[in-house]
């Protein structure tokens, strides 16, 4: 299972740098249907950064709510919620890893929690121990050669 983040979800927007590659990757994950999944903790940082840069609700549910549909339409349905293991994980990640953001770390515990591989191309992701990360052409290329 390919798990998503706040990255991936920002490369949905047309005009962001990564918005060629995650175009490419979705038309591969809807025509190969592979296992792929949206973290919540994803979503959840995009809120915040949405708030940090004074978007009212009412856009950034708009916002949430077409990056959803896009995933959804693209064969990416599955939204994995945070446990209590994830937060508990991500505060520990915070302390082996200080470099680690909060939401990195959520994002890093919610994927080894699901062993899963988190698709980002954050390369801090390659620090933290038992976590497996695909840069998004990386993803491409599983993709096509699956």
């Amino acid at each position: 299972m390919h798990l998503v983040e706040t990255e991936f979800l920002f490369g949905l927007v047309p005009g962001d740098r990564y918005n060629r590659l995650v175009n490419r990757a979705l038309s591969l994950v809807k025509a190969k249907n592979p296992d792929v999944r949206c973290l919540t903790s994803g979503l959840l940082e995009t809120v915040f950064v949405a708030k940090a840069h004074a978007k009212k609700e009412a856009e950034i549910r708009q916002t949430l709510a077409a990056m959803l549909s896009k995933l959804r339409v693209n064969g990416i349905v599955t939204v994995e919620q945070i446990d209590v293991r994830d937060l508990l994980g991500c505060l520990s990640l915070r302390e082996l890893y200080p470099l680690l953001s909060f939401y990195d770390a959520l994002h890093a515990s919610s994927t080894l929690n699901r062993a899963g591989v988190l698709v980002s191309n954050d390369r801090l992701y390659n620090k933290v121990e038992g976590l497996k990360r695909s840069s998004f052409q990386d993803f491409i290329m599983e993709l096509e050669s699956a």
